[in-house]
């Protein structure tokens, strides 16, 4: 799917839920439909559940987890870096 057909599809508001494909540490970078062209990030201070032991621990969202959240903000940004954001995010750790 393509950063366009994304923000003819999504809602601002709208809940989705992903895997988390990468981890920065400002956040995570999570997959929400397959072959997606563009970056969906939800940012450590958005996610839900998250305690500061299992932020310096680096215990959350491991890759391959699902993270929930709320769409509240779609960008293109120089051309190369399509960027969907999350607020209100939970994890869930896999079991």
């Amino acid at each position: 799917m393509t950063f366009e057909e994304a923000i003819k599809t999504f809602k601002h508001g709208q809940q989705v839920e992903g895997k988390v494909i990468s981890k920065m540490p400002f956040g995570d970078f999570i997959e929400i439909v397959p072959n997606q062209q563009f970056n969906v990030l939800i940012e450590i201070i958005d996610m839900g559940g998250l305690i500061p032991e299992m932020y310096r621990n680096g215990n959350y969202s491991p890759i391959g987890s699902t993270v929930k959240g709320e769409l509240i903000f779609c960008r293109k940004h120089d051309g190369s870096i399509y960027e969907i954001r999350l607020f209100r995010g939970t994890i869930q750790l896999p079991e």
